[in-house]
């Protein structure tokens, strides 16, 4: 059995006594967190529930998160080290569970953690993290250039750039919420540059019936455009070339680009016109 510094054993032990009383019945995440949440407080284990805390983009903030626990909190407790722990209900730890929970560290500046999944057949499952070597959030407000860029597609390019630089593939985890996380710290660097933007919503309707809309997050005075989107494999890149030129001459826009972030590390970021 692998050996885990006091504060994670001390968890896993109180997590297994929750998983001997709930037996073998599946149960939703909420659950077992709850249970654990008591646990906790019987066996004199300081904790704090859900903190929230801030994405920064250059001193700007462009999201926000919400962890499980914090394990040994700095308010109730003399001890320097604060823990953090995510729970789930998988029957896997998935590298995307681990991601998620390293974004927390490295936002919440906390060097330790773990995630712990609750699983009625194969019981504890934990993975110990320790915060990974990236840039700490940026939290000096930047300043608004005085001269603006000149040409919008460059400008756009090297901004889609900078911004998975600085983010990588960290928030990916969280599907349309990371990925507007990207969005907002791409708005911070257009009105950084003096650049005026806008966003259109558009309607999709069917005999005249609202059934969606679809949303262009950048629009510019010029009538071109920006969206961001994601993608996994290289056929996905033509495969949202194309549909977002549907749409592009659906609703009259002049240019649209498109800013692709991969969803692995070793890939690109892809800039084009669609």
């Amino acid at each position: 059995m692998p050996k885990y510094n006091k504060w994670l054993q001390d968890v896993i032990d109180a997590a297994e006594e929750v998983m001997k009383n709930l037996g073998d019945i599946v149960y939703k995440e909420a659950v077992y967190e709850e249970a654990l949440c008591h646990e906790l407080r019987i066996r004199g284990i300081l904790y704090e529930r859900q903190r929230n805390f801030e994405i920064m983009y250059k001193g700007y903030t462009v999201g926000s998160g919400r962890v499980d626990f914090i394990i040994d909190p700095f308010w109730a407790t003399k001890k320097k080290d604060e823990h953090v722990m995510e729970i789930k209900a998988v029957k896997t730890i998935a590298k995307a569970h681990m991601r998620q929970a390293q974004v927390y560290m490295v936002s919440l500046d906390i060097k330790t953690g773990a995630v712990m999944s609750f699983d009625c057949e194969s019981g504890i499952l934990i993975e110990p993290l320790d915060m990974p070597d990236v840039k700490p959030p940026e939290r000096k407000v930047c300043k608004p250039r005085s001269k603006k860029a000149k040409t919008i597609e460059k400008f756009l390019k090297k901004a889609v750039d900078e911004v998975y630089k600085y983010f990588g593939t960290e928030f990916l985890y969280r599907e349309t919420t990371g990925l507007t996380t990207y969005e907002n710290a791409l708005g911070v660097e257009l009105r950084l540059n003096g650049i005026e933007f806008s966003n259109a919503t558009h309607p999709i309707l069917y005999k005249c019936q609202q059934v969606e809309t679809f949303t262009i997050p950048f629009v510019f005075v010029d009538n071109s455009a920006m969206v961001m989107g994601l993608y996994r494999k290289p056929e996905q890149i033509e495969e949202n070339k194309e549909f977002y030129k549907y749409y592009a001459n659906k609703f009259g826009i002049k240019k649209l680009y498109l800013g692709l972030i991969p969803e692995k590390e070793d890939e690109k970021v892809v800039f084009t016109e669609v």
